[in-house]
Order: structure tokens, then sequence, then C-alpha cells
């Protein structure tokens, strides 16, 4: 089941019945104006892939619970107002391809990545993390694209950590501390 209501100018909340689309594998929402939290019931949608809420004026924490959608391939929550540490679950969802948290107001630091992810691209940039990049990222095989750019980040770059990642084609880490 596909859904995709972007740019129609939705505003207010998403609506809770669209949480309740239990075998729903694609989700597009963004650019709209909805606005809100993330609600719990969203942990229903176990058969999610694709989840696109980019470019809303979504606020609050990203929620854990995004960590038990084990199928998600997809997550696009770049371009709202979340705050709070990166989720760590998030870290821990081993098919996803693609990761898209950008221009938030994510803060504390990149948890360290599993080392069986599937991760080809990842956007961080435009938040407030801090600390240094995770040893992790070197386990990414897959990784193509790396933006970590305009956030806190510091520490010692080891440039080993990069070396395994054959496949990046693309490394952004401007405007770091």
């Amino acid at each position: 089941m596909y859904l995709d209501l972007s740019g129609c100018k939705f505003s207010e909340s998403i609506p809770e019945s669209l949480w309740n689309l239990t075998q729903i594998t694609y989700i597009t929402l963004q650019r709209n104006s909805f606005n809100g939290q993330i609600p719990f019931t969203l942990s229903n949608l176990n058969q999610l892939i694709f989840l696109d809420l980019f470019g809303n004026n979504l606020h609050g924490k990203i929620p854990n619970f995004i960590g038990k959608l084990v199928k998600l391939e997809f997550l696009g929550l770049g371009g709202n107002n979340f705050n709070g540490p990166f989720p760590c679950g998030v870290a821990n969802l081993t098919k996803l391809a693609n990761l898209y948290l950008a221009s938030n107001r994510l803060t504390g630091q990149i948890p360290e990545f599993q080392h069986k992810s599937k991760l080809m691209y990842i956007d961080l940039s435009h938040n407030e993390l801090r600390g240094p990049i995770p040893q992790s990222i070197s386990n990414l095989v897959n990784l193509t694209q790396l933006d970590l750019s305009s956030n806190n980040l510091s520490g010692v770059l080891e440039l080993q950590t990069f070396s395994n990642l054959k496949n990046l084609d693309s490394l952004d880490l401007s405007y770091n501390s």
C-alpha cells in the first residue's frame, strides 16, 4: 500500500487514522505544513519500508520506537524542528539504506551504527550534534554519501575511519568545531 500526499499544503497534526493503516509500506507527506509530534501509533506500521516527512513543522524528540520499524529502508525526517538527542534506535535499523535527518535541532553525539547496516546515504547536516565521528562509520561499506556538515563535531579525525569506504563518493564535514 502506497500513500503520497506531498506538497498538498496540509496543516494541523498528521491525522491519527493514518497510523492505523497497518499494511502500508510507503508514506510520503513531505513539503506540507503538518505540525505536532510523531505519535506513538506510528509504531503500529511494522510493514513500513519508506517514511518521508521532510519539510513540515514537526517538533519534539524523534521517538526511539522508530527503531522498531525494522523493515525501514528510507527515513526522511529532515527540514523539521525536531530536537533532543539523535534517536539511538535508528542506528540499529539494519535494512535502512537512506537516512535523512538534516536541518533539525538534534543534539548530543552520533551513536555507533550496526556493523551489518546497509546504509548508503546519511545526511545529518545542519543540526547541533557534538563529539567525535563514531568509529563504526568505517563499517558502513555500502556508504556512498556522508554529510555531517554544519554541526559541532570535534575530536581527532582518523583518516583510517574512511579508508574502508570504497564506495564513498561524497564526504562533507565542513563547518564543524
